[in-house]
């Protein structure tokens, strides 16, 4: 047997292997677009249902925030939710984060 044969059988394997696994890669990468569309509106409705589950009192003192029409603008559930308990805990005067 010729040893070079059995480097070129493994040689076309591992081809083999890389264009199934740069296949594998495209068919990932064309749905990309799509999980970060979904994620952008999954952050939408988080936020949405979070701002309608607020009192009146809470939407009116988040309102008055300085940073509200960002906030509103971002549709970040994660800051509305900071902002939230800085309100509920009686921190929303506060000039410097609190870190706990």
């Amino acid at each position: 047997r010729d040893p070079n044969a059995a480097e070129t059988v493994a040689d076309e394997d591992a081809l083999i292997d890389d264009e199934a696994g740069m296949i594998i890669w495209a068919g990932e990468l064309k749905l990309i677009p799509a999980r970060e569309r979904d994620l952008k509106q999954g952050l939408i409705k988080a936020y949405a249902t979070i701002w309608d589950q607020c009192s009146t009192t809470v939407r009116s003192k988040l309102e008055q925030l300085p940073t509200y029409n960002t906030l509103n603008a971002n549709k970040c559930p994660v800051k509305l939710l900071e902002q939230i308990r800085n309100i509920v805990c009686g921190r929303e005067a506060h000039r410097h984060p609190i870190y706990t």
